[in-house]
């Protein structure tokens, strides 16, 4: 009978932890909006613009598009121009892509054939202190607008950090930028299924 018991609360004790190691990973908070008439299928290829950088990371608008543009390319939705092609047509443009207008947006449907743009932004990107420890934060926006109507077609926000309170060594916590941005990328991305 004590067996039983020792069982038990072997059991329980290891699912609290893998309950603890879960939780460390930082869950994914966002904020999605879709129009009503998208149709994900229209959408054949897309172009991603450099994505604009809030944070106080220098480089961490350039590491954010590389991540979202392969984790939008792992989806198979639909084609993706190369970020490389698509910022040498805003320079021969001399387009700013923080302030496309509707004329501008349509040239992008004939000098690189898509039928939607992608804008982004990178809210927060850092590591963040505590009690002796720190943590990666990111918060990373996007928003997908037809080059035809200039009707924002998808919108998300997302923002996750690695839990700084996990007790029971850092189990399946998440201890580096790069891997929360991929997180990060990887759910803003699923939002459009």
């Amino acid at each position: 009978m004590n067996d039983r018991r020792f069982g038990g609360s072997a059991a329980r004790a290891a699912a609290l932890v893998l309950l603890l190691a879960a939780g460390g990973c930082g869950s994914v908070s966002n904020s999605v909006y879709t129009h009503e008439q998208f149709d994900l299928g229209s959408i054949t290829k897309v172009a991603v613009l450099p994505f604009q950088n809030f944070s106080t990371e220098s480089r961490a608008g350039e590491r954010i598009l590389s991540i979202f543009c392969s984790e939008l390319l792992s989806m198979r939705l639909f084609d993706v121009v190369d970020p490389a092609q698509t910022a040498d047509y805003l320079k021969v443009a001399k387009v700013d892509s923080a302030t496309l207008s509707s004329p501008e947006l349509k040239k992008f449907k004939q000098a690189l054939g898509v039928n939607a743009v992608v804008f982004g932004s990178v809210d927060e990107y850092s590591m963040q202190a505590a009690t002796g420890d720190s943590f990666p934060v990111v918060t990373v926006s996007a928003r997908m607008v037809d080059v035809e109507t200039g009707t924002v077609l998808w919108m998300c926000s997302a923002s996750a950090s690695g839990d700084p309170k996990v007790p029971i060594l850092s189990l399946g916590r998440v201890k580096t930028l790069p891997e929360m941005a991929q997180t990060v990328c990887r759910h803003l991305v699923e939002t459009l299924q």
